[in-house]
């Protein structure tokens, strides 16, 4: 027998359309030894949208209803200015400014009538909205960059490095609601401080060693009560830390013939994000190897992915009908994996 006079949770019917314009320009001029980059990148969108709802959670019964129309716009230049400075043939220095930005969107229109939508209309007056929101506008950084890019050893080892610092204005924020749906806002600013290094080394003339580490400290500078967010708090799914490190070793066994072998890892820090609840998303590291013949024309290789067999949670996800309070609906990474590459060039 029908729930509620009808066996339909939930059902969205959406026709959108999106219309998106970009333009960029770049002009240089170089003074030896300083080069001055100039550029701006415009951009702007318009999204138009219909649609309409059936089913427990949104109209209490099969009846379709349509929901009000979207309607969300855009647009904005983006500047950026680069200074770099050759201090020698094997060392350069610079800096940058640059804005950037993230889109914003319409919202697919939460319910308010039904068992579900009831539930989700108190919510939404007790945050202070009388209204379902039914869009949200792009956020935007500023960020601000010094590095070098240098050789060293006649070459032999690469080393690239830099210090950033990001303004991250009104960050587009997701509110979850109790009743099992939520939408996304425009929340409280966030400032982003951190560091990158790239390190290849030719240990041999057929071992090379290549390792990456970045390191991003971030915080929230106000509060959006609403969506979890406090001041001082790090910004949701921002890892510390990322760092890759991955030997290759190259060798010819024959005039027309090369033997390859590696071996890398790649590690994540840990991370917070909010589905129906504060998730904690542990590290993460995952090693893959791979061993092969090169042919110039066709290549062979066994390879084996996340060889430890490492299983850690990636994504807690929460989509309407799969994940509610109490439950949880985890995404993790992908199981150790082993087989054979063959590829043939023509």
């Amino acid at each position: 027998m029908p729930f509620f006079g009808t066996d339909i949770l939930s059902n969205v019917l959406s026709y959108t359309t999106l219309t998106q314009e970009a333009g960029f320009a770049n002009v240089g001029y170089t003074w030896n030894p300083v080069t001055v980059t100039l550029g701006g990148r415009y951009y702007a969108y318009l999204e138009n949208g219909i649609f309409y709802t059936q089913g427990v959670a949104f109209t209490g019964s099969a009846a379709w209803q349509e929901l009000l129309p979207l309607h969300t716009k855009s647009s904005g230049v983006l500047p950026m200015v680069n200074l770099s400075y050759a201090a020698t043939k094997d060392l350069l220095l610079y800096t940058s400014a640059a804005k950037g930005y993230r889109e914003g969107a319409g919202i697919v229109g939460l319910p308010v009538t039904g068992t579900v939508g009831s539930a989700c209309l108190a919510e939404l007056e007790a945050i202070g909205l009388t209204s379902v929101p039914t869009s949200y506008k792009p956020d935007t950084v500023w960020t601000y960059e010094a590095g070098e890019k240098g050789r060293l050893f006649d070459g032999r080892m690469t080393l690239n490095s830099d210090v950033y610092i990001t303004h991250w204005s009104h960050v587009q924020q997701f509110v979850s609601l109790a009743c099992g749906v939520g939408f996304t806002t425009n929340g409280t600013d966030a400032l982003v401080k951190g560091a990158e290094l790239e390190l290849r080394v030719n240990i041999t003339d057929s071992l090379s060693l290549t390792q990456n580490i970045g390191f991003s400290h971030s915080a929230f500078t106000g509060t959006l009560l609403q969506a979890g967010v406090v001041a001082g708090q790090k910004p949701f799914d921002t890892p510390e830390w990322t760092i890759s490190t991955s030997l290759q070793y190259v060798h010819p066994i024959s005039p027309r013939l090369k033997m390859f072998a590696g071996v890398s890892n790649s590690y994540v820090s840990s991370t917070n994000e909010l589905t129906y609840s504060l998730d904690y998303i542990p590290s993460r590291d995952s090693t893959n190897a791979r061993l092969g013949i090169d042919a110039g024309k066709w290549t062979v290789a066994l390879f084996a992915n996340n060889v430890f067999n490492q299983l850690k949670p990636t994504e807690y996800e929460n989509l309407m009908a799969l994940t509610g309070p109490p439950y949880d609906r985890i995404s993790v990474n992908q199981p150790l994996t082993a087989g054979v590459d063959f590829n043939v060039s023509f």
